[in-house]
């Protein structure tokens, strides 16, 4: 795990699962920003958060959270999505929605009831979705999980001990842990890459390691042992690789300024925004 020299310098990104065994499917990359460069120090999953390991989905999330307010991160990125269609929002801002998710849905029935409701003749995507090319809504059968828990059991409560803010929907005050959404298959669109690398053939390893390659080429990242080059590759599930995607554009992120970019349009306020 991470080794903290410089808690202002903390980065971190996470795959996220909502699977009933997520402790084994969370993996999070950490790192230390040094100017415009960023060291990666650890790749590994939720898991080994706890001893014995949290493997349940009930036991790893709250231990992630309590993670990551022991290390308190400059910024987090998050790959889930943190909310709904702005016309879906019953709340007047994407804050108030997330400060009171449990309220409108108490449990995962109930967002699988509202989910069915409004997705009869397709599924609604955000603004931000649609613009970062995202490949699913937060309400499609695969992602509803992620989007529920991940806004109830995660969002939600790093947000309630007041220590972190979501810019740019709410400015990025130095003092708070930033949470960013992120989406690394936008990232893979954006870079040429988007090629499908979860799997267990040749052909999927491969890709794996062009797609890693191809951001430490850049010569702004490097890995504290080979060993985390070798267990992005050696995941299948691509999980691994995602934490690094995930931490690569919280990089750029702060590297790039945009987590203080003023917001274009005020639908954002009620729908989120991808950093990719």
């Amino acid at each position: 795990m991470l080794d903290r020299k410089e808690s202002s310098f903390l980065l971190i990104g996470i795959d996220f699962s909502a699977a009933n065994r997520a402790g084994s499917d969370i993996w999070l990359a950490c790192g230390l920003l040094n100017g415009d460069r960023l060291r990666v120090q650890s790749i590994f999953p939720a898991a080994q958060l706890t001893d014995p390991p949290a493997i349940q989905r009930q036991e790893a999330l709250p231990a992630l959270v309590q993670y990551l307010i022991q290390h308190r991160p400059r910024a987090i990125g998050l790959d889930f999505p943190f909310g709904l269609p702005e016309s879906l929002n019953p709340e007047h801002s994407l804050i108030a929605l997330i400060q009171n998710f449990s309220r409108y849905f108490p449990d995962l029935i109930a967002f699988e009831r509202f989910r069915k409701q409004h997705c009869q003749w397709g599924e609604p995507k955000r603004l931000t979705d649609r613009e970062a090319r995202a490949p699913f809504s937060p309400l499609n059968l695969r992602v509803y999980r992620q989007t529920y828990f991940g806004i109830r059991d995660l969002l939600s409560p790093l947000l309630k001990t007041g220590r972190f803010c979501l810019p740019p929907i709410q400015p990025a005050i130095p003092q708070l842990g930033w949470l960013l959404e992120v989406c690394p298959a936008s990232l893979l669109k954006k870079e040429n890459l988007y090629q499908p690398y979860k799997g267990k053939s040749r052909e999927h390893r491969t890709h794996r390691e062009a797609i890693v390659e191809h951001f430490l080429h850049q010569g702004i990242i490097q890995l504290d042992s080979p060993s985390l080059f070798q267990s992005m590759i050696a995941d299948a599930k691509g999980n691994a690789l995602d934490s690094f995607l995930a931490l690569w554009i919280t990089f750029q992120a702060l590297r790039e300024g945009k987590v203080a970019n003023p917001l274009t349009n005020a639908t954002y306020l009620k729908e989120g925004i991808i950093f990719f």
